[in-house]
Formats: C-alpha cells, structure tokens, sequence
C-alpha cells in the first residue's frame, strides 16, 4: 500500500497531465493576459488582453496597440475557439476574424485569420497574468 501511496505522490510531483481530462470551464479562462501577435515572423511586444464574461458570453479582447481583436470565445477540449473582429482603432483594417487557441503551460497559443485575404495569419500568445 505505501508503494502504491508513493507512486501516487510521486505522479503528482512529476505529472503535466495529471488533470489533462479535466474540461476547462470559462472560470478556468477569465483573467488578464499580457498578449503578443506575431506576424510574417515578427513578434511585437506584449499588450494588455482580457477574457470576461458578457451577457454574450465569454469575450476575448485585445484593449491596447494599434492592432487589437475582439470577439467571443467557445470552450473546446483542448482549449477554445474565437470568433470576432480584427480591428486597427487608429486605421482601416477591420475584418470578421476566426482562430483557434490551445491550452500552454502558461495560458494559451493561437492562430487568428481574418476574412479580408489583406492581412497574414496572426499568431497569439495569451499569457495570463
């Protein structure tokens, strides 16, 4: 019984999966997150998103920069799937945007492509804070 308790305990020390069939649940996802866009394989430097719930439901946005998303999320297994808008505040280059995001060690990872075949794919890294 003690070998079993210990390799229990040890499991838990070393495991990044321990809870891997766990579903996420959008509590698991609200917060504040620093974000970086990546395009033609230039990161720029972190801003401010959030994920909050709306009587929408659950929105991701990008609040600062001169490129920013806005749009709800839906939960999926491995993380969630974003449906909104990609948008320049201070320019025009607003477009409906779709993308895919997956759970990392330390928030999320995602490919945003917009409808308007103008912009390149946008990488996201969701760092939550």
């Amino acid at each position: 019984m003690k070998y079993a308790y210990f390799l229990f305990t040890t499991s838990l020390l070393f495991s990044n999966t321990l809870f891997a069939d766990e579903k996420l649940e959008a509590s698991d996802l609200i917060g504040k997150y620093a974000c970086t866009f990546t395009q033609d394989g230039y990161t720029y430097n972190p801003f401010p998103c959030v994920i909050s719930e709306t009587t929408e439901g659950v929105q991701l946005e990008k609040t600062a920069g001169s490129q920013r998303i806005k749009g709800l999320i839906n939960i999926t297994e491995d993380g969630f799937n974003f449906s909104g808008t990609y948008f320049c505040p201070f320019g025009d280059c607003t477009s409906n945007a779709t993308g895919s995001f997956a759970k990392t060690d330390k928030g999320f990872k995602g490919t945003i492509k917009t409808d308007d075949n103008a912009s390149t794919d946008t990488i996201v890294d969701l760092i939550k804070k």
